[in-house]
């Protein structure tokens, strides 16, 4: 859907300006996965809390994290 609205836009304007519309278009489709990952996923799939938006899971960060994964200092892999 980008490129097509890229090809839309650079076919509106001057050749000089056409690498503006792209570079236009390459951010607009930076800023929205950025913004979607901060905040969008958390909108979307953030818990049921009975309102019209979740409240959970900005920056997908949960409140569930499981524990760290340590390594034994043991060499044969076996805790002692």
């Amino acid at each position: 859907m980008q490129l097509g609205f890229a090809m839309l836009c650079a076919g509106s304007v001057r050749a000089k300006n056409t690498m503006n519309i792209m570079l236009t278009n390459v951010l607009d489709a930076a800023a929205g996965g950025l913004f979607y990952y901060l905040f969008g996923y958390a909108f979307a799939f953030g818990g049921s809390s009975e309102v019209f938006i979740g409240r959970h899971n900005f920056d997908l960060k949960t409140s569930q994290l499981s524990p760290p994964i340590t390594l034994s200092s043991s060499t044969n892999g076996h805790s002692q």
